[in-house]
């Protein structure tokens, strides 16, 4: 429970950043007469892309609530089954970056598929999406200076003997301590 309030909290405060700024820009137009209310083209643009990152972190939020609840029925023995589909993977990974990357202090960049990657695959995609949005949002939240990169390979599974999409984060943040890594 304390993980899903603490990943509540940091798109919840983003939410209302972004609410109190489009209230702004609206309480303070560039003109206004009684039938008509002008703003200046720069805050209409910028009003836009607000609201369109409000909509990504209700998104954003709407899935750690998901998470939860599927967490809570596989703590109770229910199976969790995948809903899978197929789905872009370039998009699904630059919309969780778009999501981060607003209130980000370094830039969040996609480095390209290499050619060996499909751009389509089947998976279930709201977990996909939640799980990439958990590493850029942690690199991107200790990480001041530098960048963030997330990056997309197959590896080869000995297991299963077939390739798998890794999907992975690179910082230049703090970094997680030696004793902590095993736990992860």
């Amino acid at each position: 429970l304390g993980n899903v309030a603490h990943d509540l909290k940091t798109p919840m405060q983003s939410f209302v950043l972004d609410l109190e700024f489009v209230n702004k820009i609206m309480k303070y137009p560039a003109s206004q007469t009684a039938e008509l209310v002008s703003y200046a083209s720069r805050d209409l643009g910028k009003m836009v892309e607000t609201v369109q990152h409000l909509i990504d972190t209700n998104s954003f939020m709407y899935m750690v609530i998901n998470r939860a609840i599927d967490y809570a029925k596989s703590s109770e023995d229910h199976t969790l089954v995948p809903n899978l589909e197929t789905i872009n993977v370039s998009s699904s990974i630059e919309w969780a970056i778009n999501v981060v990357r607003s209130k980000c202090v370094v830039p969040v960049m996609l480095e390209p598929l290499s050619d060996n990657i499909y751009p389509h695959i089947i998976t279930d995609k709201q977990w996909l999406i939640e799980n990439i949005l958990c590493l850029i949002s942690n690199a991107a939240k200790f990480t001041t200076s530098g960048f963030v990169t997330v990056r997309c390979s197959l590896q080869h599974s000995t297991t299963t003997k077939a390739d798998q999409l890794s999907i992975e984060v690179e910082d230049t943040g703090i970094g997680i301590p030696e004793e902590k890594r095993e736990s992860m």
